[in-house]
């Protein structure tokens, strides 16, 4: 009834506000690569099975305009306001499989909070991979049925020893390894990850107390206990069909919901997030790679995350600030001005030059579809999060030419220290943001000036030909990364490609 469906919209919410989104930050890039508009003219489409009160699906239609966004359940959602123009509603039990839909028709397939209702989940599962179409993406959240504790310790069930009134209750956690099973099975996954979220029923923890709260993370807390507070209300029916005595399923709601109010008991409730992908298709002309810091063959990274991200040690941002007078880092060459602090790599540093890297920047952000390519953005945006321990957020450009990109950083994320470094100072049309710095250095050096663990990105774009020993940059670079730290990197071939996109030759491809 619409009651119901409201418990679910707040729950949509809090779950909106646990994982960062519709699905978890790092499924974004997979997500946005199946639903791209598709070359054979075919709509794009989104399934949404056990859909509710519908508010996941509408909120991705809204997303994705261009998608036919279908949403099943065994009873139509009540909606307060009519839901957007691509999306439709079916009644439908998944029980009986999905054989009304063709298969590789959807590029997304979501499924949240449905394992209690289900029969065969893992059969669902394979009938779900059928349903995608190549690239495509299945999308699974699942809440434990267990509370715990403060220390994340499960509390055991009153009546642990009675058998399970429902044996699918718990079936959520077998998919990982069903997962795996169909992938060694006839259902490949290109890739699969898992992703673990604990919410606080009610904003009872520390982090959520002091005078620097994470808004997300509180909201989320409060919206998980608004659910539990309205949830003995949507069981009671449920419970009295189970021959419980009305006055016992009363007193049970009441002391549940002074519980919940109150926070008498200081609860965590597990998430679990699953990513799954059919295949992974790339299209690029200019190489960029993307690294975090921590070693994860997860996409999702550790599978034990919590809500809370674990700060790093406290350390200082820079160690020292460049002060060399620019008569001494720049000389005139043939009527152009190039850097004076290394003989074997002179680049011209000029402002005509600058406006050439200037065009240079656009070209790549266009190129790339932005300051990275868009599957970075998650990595960056959790890297560059505020810091809980005061800290400053800190961005290092190397070889930062005319300063385009570390000053568009600076823009994007003005709580962060945004730093340039070079063998010659940028030309300045404007001042740059008050959170960025210029350093004239030579990165050949190392980055020993920088303290270890002392930024959260850094980034180079086209600078190997000016580097003597590039493997030990990169391994410079990762010693300066925080934990959960990025690492972006561009560059060009040197090599032109003719329209068959084979090299061309060099003119004089026998000189050294």
């Amino acid at each position: 009834d619409g009651e119901e469906h409201g418990r679910l919209d707040v729950q949509h919410e809090m779950l909106k506000a646990a994982l960062g989104g519709l699905y978890v930050r790092q499924a974004g890039p997979a997500v946005r690569r199946a639903l791209t508009v598709r070359k054979d003219g075919d709509p794009n489409a989104i399934l949404d099975i056990g859909t509710g009160s519908g508010c996941w699906v509408i909120d991705m239609a809204k997303q994705y305009p261009h998608a036919e966004a279908a949403g099943m359940d065994l009873v139509p959602p009540n909606f307060v306001s009519p839901p957007p123009a691509n999306t439709r509603f079916e009644c439908d039990d998944a029980n009986h499989g999905l054989s009304q839909y063709f298969p590789e028709s959807f590029d997304v397939v979501h499924s949240r909070c449905i394992t209690i209702g289900i029969t065969d989940y893992r059969g669902l599962l394979g009938q779900a991979y059928n349903l995608l179409r190549p690239g495509g993406v299945l999308l699974t959240v699942d809440c434990d049925m267990l509370a715990y504790d403060e220390n994340h310790e499960p509390i055991p069930a009153m009546n642990e020893d009675e058998p399970k009134r429902n044996p699918n209750a718990n079936a959520y956690l077998n998919t990982s390894k069903w997962i795996k099973e169909m992938g060694e099975s006839d259902c490949p996954w290109e890739e699969t990850g898992e992703r673990v979220v604990w919410v606080p029923l009610g904003p009872w923890t520390p982090e959520l107390q002091g005078d620097r709260v994470n808004r997300r993370e509180f909201i989320a807390a409060q919206l998980m206990q608004e659910d539990f507070l309205n949830l003995g209300a949507s069981l009671r029916p449920l419970l009295l069909a189970s021959g419980t005595a009305v006055e016992t399923v009363d007193r049970w709601i009441r002391e549940q919901e002074e519980e919940v109010r109150e926070m008498k008991k200081k609860l965590y409730f597990k998430l679990s997030h699953s990513l799954n992908l059919q295949s992974v298709m790339h299209e690029e002309t200019a190489s960029q790679s993307s690294g975090m810091a921590s070693r994860s063959e997860s996409p999702f990274g550790a599978t034990d995350g919590s809500v809370i991200a674990p700060s790093s040690p406290g350390t200082s941002v820079y160690s020292y600030a460049s002060s060399v007078d620019k008569h001494l880092i720049l000389k005139e060459l043939h009527g152009r001005i190039v850097n004076n602090t290394n003989d074997t790599t002179l680049h011209v540093a000029d402002g005509e030059e600058h406006g050439r890297l200037d065009v240079q920047h656009e070209m790549l952000k266009a190129a790339l579809g932005g300051l990275y390519i868009r599957q970075a953005a998650p990595a960056v945006r959790r890297a560059l999060a505020f810091r809980r321990n005061g800290d400053p957020n800190a961005i290092l450009d190397i070889g930062t030419g005319s300063g385009c990109w570390i000053i568009d950083m600076a823009k994007q994320f003005p709580h962060a220290e945004a730093v340039g470094l070079d063998l010659a100072p940028p030309n300045f049309v404007f001042p740059p943001p008050d959170n960025t710095r210029f350093e004239c250095d030579d990165a050949n050096h190392g980055l020993s000036q920088y303290f270890p663990e002392s930024f959260d990105v850094v980034h180079s774009r086209c600078i190997t030909m000016g580097i003597t020993d590039y493997q030990s940059l990169l391994r410079e670079a990762y010693n300066v990364l925080r934990p959960g730290g990025v690492l972006l990197t561009v560059d060009c071939d040197m090599i032109m490609y003719n329209e068959n996109q084979e090299p061309f030759p060099a003119a004089n491809e026998g000189e050294p």
